[in-house]
């Protein structure tokens, strides 16, 4: 294990230098969306039912791998994900 400690009186301590750059069109895209439906009904005798619908979708497009490993789990397939909930009150 290495351990490093920079003082705080370094010229840089706490400067961050990053370069991004874009191999591919589309490339780093993300795009969420959702829906959502809710049904209310209330009856006579103190009796209701509530019923609630929600769909989302996920496409994530990775930065392209510039290594093996990175290729290897590189996850970019669509996400479809649904509920529903149904609730009776008596």
């Amino acid at each position: 294990m290495c351990a490093y400690s920079v003082p705080r009186s370094f010229p840089t301590f706490g400067q961050i230098n990053q370069l991004t750059t874009q191999y591919a069109d589309g490339e780093g895209t993300k795009n969420y969306s959702a829906f959502e439906a809710t049904f209310q009904k209330q009856y006579s005798n103190k009796w209701s039912m509530l019923v609630g619908y929600t769909m989302d979708f996920a496409h994530i497009s990775n930065s392209q791998p510039l290594n093996p490993n990175a290729a290897l789990y590189n996850w970019q397939v669509p996400e479809y994900n649904h509920s529903l909930k149904v609730q009776r009150h008596l």
